[in-house]
């Protein structure tokens, strides 16, 4: 079951972001999608389970999640579009001091 509606979805990862600091010089937040997000997250991006700033909001379908995943790199989050595959309805953005501005083609099959 999605968690909200896509625009909710949208703002309860965008203040998520701003509570924990916000997108600016030098703080950073990277945005994807995945039907995997704990794999995504701790494991290939080395996020901190503890210590890390992220979070995942399940979307409807897979339109909404590449919605709301264009919303956020808009808004300022670092990424790319054009990952994830049929089954990718998780929206998931972390702190990043350092992010990728572009996403390598590795990255893109790995959603």
């Amino acid at each position: 079951m999605p968690d909200k509606t896509k625009e909710e979805i949208f703002t309860k990862i965008t203040d998520h972001i701003t509570k924990n600091g916000g997108v600016s010089v030098g703080l950073a937040w990277y945005a994807g999608i995945t039907s995997v997000p704990r794999r995504r997250l701790f494991e290939e991006h080395g996020v901190s389970k503890k210590s890390g700033k992220w979070i995942w909001r399940k979307a409807g379908n897979v339109r909404d999640a590449r919605n709301i995943e264009q919303s956020l790199l808009r808004w300022g989050c670092a990424g790319g579009s054009g990952g994830g595959g049929d089954l990718s309805l998780l929206v998931y953005p972390y702190e990043s001091p350092d992010p990728p501005m572009k996403m390598r083609d590795s990255e893109m099959l790995t959603h």
